[in-house]
């Protein structure tokens, strides 16, 4: 064997042994691995009751209710009991415009017991849950396996401040972010929930409910959108023609999400890439919408 040969081999030999007590690997050719993905702005620990699990979700839409069963074994007991079957359906078969029920759920801190009273309350309320210690869930909706819920802190009967709790249950990450406080002193809002395709981003907003009965001047309804992408409140554009949206959680359709109006004479329509609101005339109601009370 030539000289220049065994050298050759001898320094591989003595090379790979340094390599493999260092704990080192020489670098082969192949492909690069993947750099790993980076969390979101807006992952981060989110505190949600589980004791609230039946309450919040029987509110929700059955395809929602079916997605959760597979985030644990305690969500997928709770979803699959009989009262909870029989208490969503119950509250889907009286959500309607003219029959929505409101509940509220008192929870006794030094003894593990809870009750329930359900209540008739105005159409247009939100699904809302009250503690003993002053402390208030509104459902805002679900989307994309997350649930959206304003919770107001109440301090001598008075709204102390107010967040909005983005959570998703399977990883318990999600985004809490306060409401100002002019915007707290508004009142009534429909509010709304949806998604931006294009970035990625939850979409929260909110319109301000102005009752037709009032002897003022028409204006502009004030409103707001919030984006985890820009974890800020922007103003959308809004015009006079635009009747006031009623209260109502707003349904999310591809781009838009949707209110009906006060009057119910037409809907109200957000675009969430232009931030923009429109209005949208509905035909005259027929006779079938006036006997079963659709309209």
């Amino acid at each position: 064997m030539p000289f220049h040969l065994y050298r050759y081999l001898r320094l591989s030999r003595l090379c790979r042994s340094r390599l493999r007590r260092s704990g080192l690997r020489r670098s082969r050719p192949g492909p690069r691995p993947r750099p790993r993905p980076r969390p979101r702005r807006y992952s981060k620990p989110v505190h949600f009751p589980s004791d609230l699990i039946g309450e919040v979700c029987s509110w929700l839409p059955i395809h929602a209710v079916l997605k959760f069963q597979s985030v644990n074994k305690h969500w997928n007991t709770t979803l699959r009991d009989p009262h909870f079957a029989y208490l969503h359906y119950e509250r889907a078969y009286g959500n309607l415009p003219y029959n929505t029920i409101a509940v509220e759920y008192f929870s006794y801190p030094a003894v593990n017991s809870s009750r329930i009273s359900i209540q008739q309350n105005s159409p247009w309320s939100t699904p809302s849950c009250s503690f003993l210690d002053g402390t208030t869930l509104n459902l805002l909706g679900s989307i994309r396996g997350f649930i959206a819920v304003r919770k107001d802190y109440l301090y001598l009967h008075e709204v102390s401040f107010s967040k909005i709790l983005l959570y998703n249950p399977v990883t318990r990450y999600g985004s809490q972010f306060y409401l100002y406080e002019d915007q707290r002193s508004l009142g009534l809002l429909a509010w709304g929930l949806g998604y931006d395709w294009r970035n990625g981003d939850f979409v929260v907003v909110w319109i301000e409910y102005i009752s037709p009965w009032k002897d003022s001047p028409p204006r502009n309804p004030a409103g707001q959108v919030y984006r985890t992408g820009t974890l800020a409140w922007q103003n959308i554009i809004t015009s006079n023609d635009i009747n006031p949206a009623a209260r109502t959680l707003g349904a999310f359709v591809g781009d838009w999400i949707y209110w009906l109006n006060s009057d119910n004479t037409g809907l109200v329509r957000f675009t969430i890439h232009s931030g923009e609101l429109s209005a949208i005339p509905l035909p005259l109601p027929t006779i079938e919408d006036i006997l079963f009370e659709l309209r």
